[in-house]
Order: structure tokens, then sequence, then C-alpha cells
């Protein structure tokens, strides 16, 4: 694989849903005291924000971020959002006691906490400071919510299938090595690859099957699979074979203008069905 333009392959074995990185914590340009919640297995970030200690991100847009506020113990809280200077939201809650995490603020102290009132803010395209005050005692973390993956056709390919899931109907693209699927993008990001082998009545069992992956100055990459026939799903516009379970694998794209060739081959499969996501 050639250094310029490495693709990073990530390759994941699943039957159903798509698992990204739901969230990253955002340190705060300013803030008070810091702290940590205990109780799980992780120890979540909090910052104490007081009528003297407001807390202050700096942050460029487009993109959603999530509050997590916690009060002492329980009861009622209140704090004020302000977006570039301007006042964006006052909140008030209650909150229980949690039962589960207390807190610890710097001396390490464990202090009862209550459990967490959440706000999301969408920001637009820009730099943007976000402020919250409070009058009381609240603590505060707050996370990057990643962008949800989209759907996105190819520019060429053989045939387009919808896929029967329940009440659900998912479009694939069939893939083989003569007449394969061409991906375009412009941009970074992480193309989802979806695929589902084509089983004929002949095929049993667990099947093995490469997918090709050939990019415009890159090293070819053939991933190998192996799927079994759906329980759940069918193809509703092509009776003649059956869906395998699904498998997936991603590709870490960088900048620039992307073109990509998929195809199947080792396999008698007539063809594998791809769908994306980036």
């Amino acid at each position: 694989m050639k250094a310029k333009k490495a693709i990073a392959i990530i390759l994941t074995i699943l039957t159903f849903a798509v698992t990204l990185s739901a969230a990253d914590w955002m340190a705060p340009s300013k803030a008070g005291k810091k702290g940590n919640l205990v109780g799980g297995k992780t120890k979540w970030t909090y910052h104490e924000v007081d009528r003297k200690n407001p807390i202050e991100y700096k942050v460029k847009g487009p993109r959603t971020i999530k509050l997590f506020v916690r009060i002492p113990d329980s009861g009622h809280g209140e704090f004020t959002i302000t977006l570039d200077g301007d006042k964006y939201k006052d909140i008030k809650f209650d909150a229980l006691k949690s039962e589960k995490y207390t807190i610890s603020i710097e001396d390490g102290k464990a202090r009862a906490v209550s459990s967490a009132h959440t706000v999301k803010l969408k920001l637009e395209k820009g730099e943007h400071i976000v402020k919250i005050t409070t009058n009381r005692t609240i603590y505060v973390r707050s996370v990057n919510l990643a962008k949800s993956a989209k759907a996105i056709a190819p520019v060429e390919f053989d045939k387009s299938l919808s896929l029967i899931t329940g009440d659900s109907r998912t479009t694939y693209y069939t893939a083989s090595k003569d007449k394969p699927v061409e991906f375009q993008y412009d941009g970074s990001g992480t193309l989802i690859v979806w695929t589902r082998l084509a089983f004929s009545e002949a095929m049993k069992g667990t099947q093995h099957y490469t997918v090709v992956v050939e990019q415009e100055g890159e090293s070819t990459l053939r991933m190998k699979l192996e799927s079994l026939i759906s329980e759940t799903s069918t193809w509703e516009n092509d009776g003649n074979v059956l869906p395998g379970k699904a498998r997936r694998f991603e590709i870490k794209l960088g900048k620039g203008k992307h073109k990509v060739v998929f195809w199947s081959e080792d396999t008698p499969a007539p063809y594998c069905a791809i769908r994306f996501k980036i």
C-alpha cells in the first residue's frame, strides 16, 4: 500500500446494526474545578460550575454537542447557555439522586450527585463560543456527537435490489467481476461498506467470498469474508437467490477525490450485493 494516500481498512464481521463511535468528550477552553463521575467501568470527566466559575467551549461548526448536567445530591438545577455572546436559553430542571454514581472533585472525596439532565445544541458552520453560567453549583460534561452515516449510491452498477427485512426496505447494488460497482466521493470520511452474498439453491452452509477493493493510485485490497443465508431477509426483486447475512468493512478516505471499484470473487455466487454509507 502506498504511503501517499494510504487507505486504512477496518474489517468487522456483523449481522445487524452498524456500530459507530457515538461521541467524543470536549475539553473546555475555560472552566473551574475538574472531577470524575465514578460508579461504572469508565470515569467520566465533569467540571464544577458555579456563580464565580462559568464554563466555556470554543467550537467549530457545523456539529451537534450534547451537555450532561448534574447537581449535588438531588433537587432543583438551573443554568443559562450563551452562544456567541447572546443568551441562547435558560434551563431549569429537577433531578433525583443517582443510585449508581458519585462524583469526586479534585480532592478525590466522593460526593452524592444527581442523575443527568441532557441538552443537545446544534451549531451552524463557523467558529462559536458556548458559555454556561449558573447561580447554583452544577457539574457539566460536554460531548461532540458523531455525525450520522448517510446512505450514498454508487455511480456505476449492474442492478439495484430491494432487501426486505420485516417492514423495512434497503437498497443494495450487485457487484461481480464482469460488472463491478463504482463509488465516487469528493472529501474525507469513513466509507462503510455493507455486503450480502447472493446464495443460489446449490450453496449450503457457510460460504467464503472475497470483495476486491480497487482505488486509483492504490494497491488492490482483497477483503476475505464469510456468510450464511439470512433467516430474516429476502430480495424483493430477485427471487432466484437468497441474501446472505450482512457483513461489513470500513474504508478511511483522506481529503480529495476518490474513485473506488468493488467486485466479488472466490465464490460460486452469481454476485455480491453492496451498499454504502459515509
